[in-house]
């Protein structure tokens, strides 16, 4: 037990961690706008162009196409959150300019590996099969990408490398953009907001509320950020949106068309993120057949029993998708990764798993409150743990106040809940026992952040008295 004395000497210290990370961010800003200038006065007529162009298409579909329009949204709305997002891309890809080193940092090296792709291609067909994935045997493709620095990984052994699919997007778009970074991150907002936008038209099948809703999936300060940015969680939200959007229409009923699209977004997933993929296949396979269930609760217990069952089953077709075995490389790559790394920073200690069903089943539960609470206060001393720690804060209040204010949920509503549930706590578990990283749990947990914003808003929804409120 701490004294009074030593209590207050921990709280003092963090305040001024806190004001610490407050004066850096103020400071910050005179420097990044400065940056800023410097890079728009260096651009070239392509660059010019091609920015205007993208910047130009991107921002018609938004105002234009049929699919925005569907969220609901108003044509002032959509704008202001594309303007939003597009200021967070910025944002980003300056912060990553300024804080982190380019022989480390995501964003560049996922880019340089575009670039090389691209410039040292010996002819248009070895770029083409590099970029198609098609003749990948080839010796002239094995040279090219062997000359890159990222495409195959230094230390991450034991699970599937998801680098390649960035690398192939922004070597697609360098000769479009003639190299300049700012096009390429308007490129990755624009997939990210298309595949939330489809992520909210899929939602919006089991709560009313458009406007909070698209708060809840658009605004959520680390969503918002992190998948603003040239990485690999603006291709996630995209490969969401697609499934979700699939889901929510086969849900009503099956059609070959909403059925295409759902494999479109499986096959997705596959390439980038397939641990989310496989995290959320209990809580899929629950929704899309409890529709018209009676006994919903018996069902759902059944259905994730039967998911269970599923994926290991899955794990005797491939080693990528036996999440038990990837678990446990993953976590051994991040220590891997900490040990090899000069300065991680914020490593942090985790239950240690192995591949075994007991092993996860008994230290889920300090999976689960990693992921659900860290940051904590005593470890913002960054500001993205300040931002981290404060959403999980701020989240877990408004979660606790929706569910006291909750009325009676209808079956459509309670459905998209049990949903959440099972995809939030057995993400976060995984997530939280293989993440010994704070910097990276930041950012890997947060597909599970618009469900969690979204079911907010639900449940304050079925209360009757708040409904006028929550038009």
């Amino acid at each position: 037990m701490l004294h009074d004395k030593d209590k207050s000497t921990v709280y003092l210290s963090s305040l001024l961690q806190f004001y610490g990370v407050l004066t850096k961010i103020l400071f910050s800003i005179r420097k990044i706008s400065a940056t800023f200038r410097h890079n728009l006065f260096r651009m070239t007529a392509h660059q010019i162009i091609a920015l205007i162009v993208v910047l130009s298409i991107s921002s018609f579909a938004i105002v234009k196409l049929p699919i925005f329009k569907r969220t609901g949204l108003s044509c002032k709305w959509r704008i202001i959150l594309w303007g939003a997002k597009l200021l967070a891309s910025i944002a980003v890809l300056l912060l990553y300019t300024e804080y982190y080193p380019k022989e480390t940092a995501d964003i560049f090296k996922y880019y340089k590996d575009g670039q090389t792709l691209y410039q040292a291609s010996p002819d248009f067909t070895t770029y083409v099969k590099t970029i198609s994935g098609i003749g990948m045997q080839d010796p002239k493709v094995q040279t090219l990408t062997d000359s890159t620095s990222h495409w195959n990984r230094k230390y991450l052994k034991g699970v599937w490398n998801d680098n390649r699919s960035i690398i192939r997007v922004n070597a697609i778009l360098y000769p479009i953009s003639g190299g300049f970074l700012l096009t390429h991150s308007i490129v990755f907002a624009f997939l990210a907001f298309f595949g939330l936008s489809l992520l909210l038209i899929g939602i919006q099948r089991f709560a009313k509320p458009k406007l909070w809703l698209a708060f809840a999936v658009f605004l959520i300060p680390n969503l918002f950020l992190w998948s603003s940015g040239m990485l690999k969680e603006a291709l996630l939200f995209l490969n969401l949106g697609i499934l979700f959007y699939a889901v929510s229409k086969l849900y009503d009923k099956f059609t070959i068309k909403g059925l295409l699209i759902f494999l479109l977004g499986v096959f997705l997933f596959i390439t980038t993120k397939i641990y989310v993929l496989i995290c959320m296949l209990p809580a899929l396979s629950f929704l899309l057949f409890a529709k018209n269930r009676k006994h919903r609760l018996r069902f759902f217990i059944i259905s994730q029993i039967a998911a269970v069952f599923l994926i290991i089953g899955l794990s005797y077709v491939t080693e990528k998708a036996n999440l038990l075995h990837v678990m446990d490389r993953k976590q051994q790559d991040f220590i891997n990764m900490v040990e090899q790394s000069e300065d991680v920073g914020s490593d942090v200690e985790v239950p240690n798993v192995d591949a075994s069903f007991l092993s996860i089943i008994s230290k889920a539960p300090q999976g689960f409150i990693h992921s659900m609470f860290r940051p904590h206060p005593l470890e913002w001393n960054s500001p993205v743990k300040l931002l981290a720690g404060m959403e999980n804060i701020i989240l877990l209040l408004l979660l606790i106040f929706a569910i006291i204010k909750m009325g009676k949920p209808t079956k459509d509503q309670m459905n998209f809940l049990l949903f959440t549930l099972s995809f939030v706590i057995i993400f976060y578990t995984i997530i939280g026992l293989s993440t010994p990283v704070l910097g990276a749990l930041v950012r890997y947990k947060i597909p599970a952040l618009p469900f969690i914003g979204a079911s907010i808003i639900l449940l304050l929804e079925t209360n009757h008295k708040l409904k006028l409120k929550m038009k």
